[in-house]
């Protein structure tokens, strides 16, 4: 497809080629365009977006990118996908306030960080990082540092509670699953919180929910689990999932 083909179009699509950047002609582009899917490239780098001011869905899964930028312009995005890069840091989104799912699941992030203007956020999912641990170098992708995060033992922080969260109080949804992280905590200002993933993540005791009194949904799934605890304040919760947590003995409130 031409880029002059492209105006007037809500939707500009580039899947399946292999890109080296974005910069999808945006002088001749519609700027009307609410939704770019750019997915399963070869980009490196976020670049040529600054026009699409009107944008609301920004998709980049399965690129080569390391760093969010480029992004300051799009003032009114409100989902974006970044699944499966190879970004080690969350920064960027600092002007990106009407942001309310954000998926940055199967990247190299260790530490939940620069989000403290996503106020309006919803969604955010950072299922297979390695968040809890501290990794300076990244030689590895984020699946194969999940599959060696037995060897990796003495970088992992200890049980330390989950940390950045402390200003998305509207967010419904949160999946921090296959990271080590070992320890809830750090979630109490997430008054509204209705779904919570903690699948496979090292976790060896319930707590640090009782503040969560929206929750409908509790994934526990292949933890360490041995006593089911502190469920008393989860007045709301309609699914609970402790499936290969094999250790558990005791069944309490």
């Amino acid at each position: 497809m031409q880029v002059n083909e492209m105006t007037h179009k809500t939707k500009i699509t580039y899947e399946g080629h292999k890109l080296a950047k974005v910069n999808p002609g945006v002088k001749r582009l519609d700027l009307s365009a609410r939704f770019t899917r750019v997915e399963i490239n070869s980009i490196l780098k976020i670049q040529g977006l600054q026009q699409l001011v009107n944008l609301k869905e920004l998709n980049l899964e399965g690129n080569k990118i390391s760093k969010i930028e480029g992004l300051d312009s799009l003032v009114t995005l409100k989902r974006l996908n970044l699944r499966d890069n190879r970004i080690t840091k969350i920064e960027g989104l600092e002007s990106l306030a009407s942001l309310a799912d954000l998926n940055l699941e199967c990247n190299r992030v260790t530490r939940i960080e620069g989000l403290d203007n996503q106020v309006n956020m919803n969604k955010l999912s950072f299922a297979m990082n390695m968040i809890g641990t501290i990794w300076d170098e990244d030689p590895l992708t984020a699946l194969e540092l999940w599959h060696a995060r037995d060897l990796l033992e003495p970088e992992i922080r200890e049980a330390s509670a989950v940390e950045g969260l402390y200003n998305l109080v509207n967010i419904r949804e949160l999946n921090l699953s296959f990271n080590p992280i070992r320890k809830i905590g750090g979630l109490n200002t997430l008054a509204r919180l209705e779904i919570l993933n903690l699948d496979c993540t090292g976790i060896l005791k319930i707590e640090g929910l009782e503040m969560l009194g929206s929750l409908k949904s509790l994934s526990l799934e292949g933890n360490k689990i041995t006593r089911i605890e502190e469920l008393d304040a989860l007045e709301n919760l309609e699914y609970l999932d402790l499936a290969e947590n094999r250790g558990i003995t005791t069944i309490e409130g």
